[in-house]
């Protein structure tokens, strides 16, 4: 825990200092490339699926037969096993590969919406973003093509946004869902908003039956179904706080939106009123998935936007008073989330205790 505690330091240090004569873009690299050495070194019993992909990555380098895991992994993160195998048997040269392909989109996301670049990774690593790097790989895959998807989107390079949103359906198939990320709109509509709760709602009451349903013609979901994972009507602890977590980002946001004149300008912070837009979906989703918690990893596609989204609702704030306040408030409870599920429910992602297979 004392590594954690030292990074959080560091983290919290770079989120709150403006450091002199060196380069807001190079402190981020430095940042995200030590989060990175973090996730790509770590030893087999860190992650809840390291494991997995590990014995799944060398059984494909042996054999290079990838329709034998069809029926359970996508198409594209075997095909990028079995590719990679080509090049390597090492499995730690394989997560290399891939956390680098990860590591660059959160870079490139954080790089283009944040204001405040130590803030977003600290809320990186403390919000759950980083701990997911280190066990759910195809949608953390899935999740940096989209945000490829998204930046091309914003500079209407069409063609390359539909290559990515098929690639990212390829590495997971929930990818699919971001799609409506796409026609989420740049400003806000109470109209919506309402006719939006009203629909999670519904799916909160009736999504077990529909899960059935879907289950039926999709037969890959009813593996889902069947696990001790993943239980119809039963809302996990982690699904509920999950929820007051983005209900607070959610409010907060909201609240500065609607007490700033600044935001009269809606072409100006057009940006700023789409992250709201995309963490109030991700919100909803996870509403929508207390009866059943496969649906909240929906929620990472829209989630990520508390990234800049939190760092940029500071900036707003004239008064140096109150953004001293609310940064203080943001740090506190962010590192007491990470170490309460970090020390109290361990076995939720299983990075502590943290190893390295560089130090065995």
């Amino acid at each position: 825990m004392f590594l954690y505690f030292m990074l959080m330091t560091t983290l919290i240090l770079f989120s709150i200092a403006n450091i002199k004569g060196l380069n807001s873009k190079i402190i981020l690299i430095v940042l995200m490339f030590m989060l990175w050495c973090l996730s790509t070194f770590r030893a087999l019993t860190v992650g809840n699926d390291t494991q997995t992909y590990y014995r799944l990555f060398t059984h494909i380098s042996e054999t290079h037969q990838i329709a034998l895991y069809s029926y359970r992994y996508e198409i594209g993160y075997l095909w990028l096993n079995n590719i990679i195998s080509y090049l390597t048997h090492n499995f730690w040269i394989f997560l290399s590969i891939v956390n680098t392909v990860i590591y660059y989109a959160y870079y490139r996301f954080i790089e283009r919406y944040s204001k405040n670049y130590g803030l977003s990774v600290f809320l990186f690593f403390c919000l759950g973003f980083w701990g997911h790097t280190l066990n759910i790989i195809r949608v953390q895959l899935a999740l940096s093509m989209m945000i490829f998807a998204f930046l091309s989107k914003e500079k209407k390079r069409w063609f390359w946004c539909i290559v990515f949103t098929l690639l990212a359906v390829s590495f997971q198939r929930i990818a699919i869902f971001y799609i409506l990320g796409i026609f989420i709109p740049k400003y806000i509509s109470k109209k919506v908003y309402l006719i939006a709760i009203s629909l999670a709602v519904f799916l909160t009451f009736f999504f077990g039956k529909i899960m059935v349903l879907w289950a039926g013609y999709f037969p890959y979901f009813g593996v889902y179904l069947k696990s001790s994972n993943y239980v119809l009507g039963d809302a996990k602890l982690a699904t509920v706080l999950d929820f007051f977590v983005k209900a607070f980002v959610f409010l907060l946001a909201m609240y500065i939106y609607y007490n700033k004149k600044q935001f009269e300008n809606k072409e100006k912070n057009s940006d700023m009123t789409l992250q709201i837009n995309m963490v109030f979906v991700s919100m909803l989703v996870v509403l929508s998935s207390l009866q059943f918690n496969l649906l909240d990893r929906c929620a990472y596609f829209f989630w990520i936007f508390s990234l800049a989204l939190l760092p940029n609702i500071l900036s707003h704030l004239s008064l140096k008073s109150n953004r001293r306040i609310l940064l203080f408030t943001i740090l506190s409870l962010s590192a007491a989330y990470f170490l309460v599920i970090t020390i109290f429910r361990s076995n939720w992602n299983h990075i502590y205790p943290y190893a390295s297979i560089l130090f065995q």
